[in-house]
């Protein structure tokens, strides 16, 4: 994911009601599951095949509910990638013979 989609998704979560979420598949009112947000936290119903449906706010709910730590890990790994990128570049000055950018090594070493 580009730097873009993580900030919309992040800008998305945030305003998002908050977790934990949960499931109910059997209200007693014998309709489609429901997905809410605890006790008096508001729901949303899905309309759909009783199975799927209930895939489905399974889904929903366990992504909502690792959301937060899926956009850390998101996050984590471009500054690992962006930080790799860094360390090749300084890697290949060297391998060419040539010594490494003091941009290369700040940014390098801003990194650790």
């Amino acid at each position: 994911m580009t730097r873009d989609e993580l900030d919309r998704l992040a800008e998305l979560e945030a305003k998002a009601t908050p977790g934990p979420w949960d499931v109910a598949v059997d209200s007693g009112y014998g309709g489609p599951p429901r997905v809410y947000r605890g006790r008096g936290g508001g729901f949303c119903v899905l309309d759909a095949d009783h199975e799927r449906a209930i895939a489905d706010a399974r889904l929903i709910v366990r992504l909502r509910n690792a959301a937060p730590t899926l956009l850390t890990a998101a996050r984590e790994a471009e500054e690992l990638k962006a930080w790799i990128f860094e360390a090749a570049t300084m890697l290949d000055f060297i391998a060419q013979g040539l010594p490494p950018k003091d941009e290369h090594i700040h940014r390098l070493l801003a990194r650790v």
